[in-house]
């Protein structure tokens, strides 16, 4: 049971460190892809800014040459008519010529403001249609034109409101960047844990290692010990032997002496 109990947590252990080394990619991940979207945000807001502006520079181009090709339209109409008038008086059939040649010249005027209105209008149909054209884009693409038709103001130059989104953005990196250092310090955390755990089973290993050597060298004692026991004790029995063997050598001797 101890064992299933020490391989789950082995096993937590494990996901947590794989967790905290994986941290750190995923909030670097995510600080660059805020990164992106913001750079693209502020890229997207100059373009639109840039493209409104020069489709108000165009709007007022073209309403400048209408109303110019108008009055131009008006004063030849006005200088005709006039001297047909003045021409007009000998004879009927020059009036009515001259006023022919006054509603020509009205007429194609008209038709020259109608020309430049609507060239005004499919200017902007062209501009919406393009703006329309720049939303449905991908980010990259858009971010790539940018990049190529804009000079894009330093972000010190910008208005407040980007000042404001740099703050956001900041704190929102702040954030992932405080994360990043939870994890690393969970992570050294978990690290410091599995070298405490590791030197303790070596200090048991040394300690158990030392019991052992211990047991041995009692064993060994011991043995040593009853073999001194032993050879003492055949060392005693042949010197008694040899006791023996002289005191007989020695009562022989006498009964032979006598």
């Amino acid at each position: 049971m101890a064992d299933v109990v020490l391989d789950a947590e082995e096993a937590a252990a494990a996901a947590a460190a794989e967790e905290a080394a994986e941290a750190p990619e995923a909030a670097a991940a995510a600080a660059a892809a805020a990164a992106a979207a913001a750079e693209f945000e502020y890229g997207a807001a100059a373009f639109e800014r840039k493209f409104r502006k020069q489709l108000e520079g165009l709007q007022a181009r073209s309403d400048a040459e209408a109303a110019a090709a108008a009055a131009a339209a008006a004063a030849a109409a006005g200088g005709g008519a006039a001297g047909a008038g003045g021409a007009a008086a000998p004879g009927s059939a020059a009036a009515a010529a001259a006023g022919g040649a006054a509603e020509e010249i009205v007429g194609e005027a008209g038709a020259a403001a109608a020309a430049a209105a609507a060239a005004a209008a499919a200017a902007a149909a062209a501009a919406a249609a393009a703006e329309q054209d720049f939303g449905a884009l991908s980010p990259s693409d858009a971010a790539n034109i940018t990049k190529q038709n804009l000079d894009l103001p330093p972000r010190a130059e910008a208005k407040p409101h980007w000042k404001v989104r740099a703050r956001k953005f900041q704190e929102r990196a702040a954030a992932a960047f405080l994360a990043v250092d939870e994890a690393a310090e969970a992570a050294a955390y978990n690290e410091r844990q599995q070298q405490q755990q590791q030197q303790i089973e070596k200090q048991q290993q040394q300690l158990l290692l030392q019991q052992q050597q211990q047991q041995q060298q009692q064993h060994d004692d011991t043995d040593e010990e009853e073999l001194q026991q032993q050879q003492q004790q055949q060392q005693q029995q042949q010197q008694q032997f040899f006791d023996d063997e002289d005191d007989d050598d020695f009562g022989f001797d006498s009964d032979t002496s006598e």
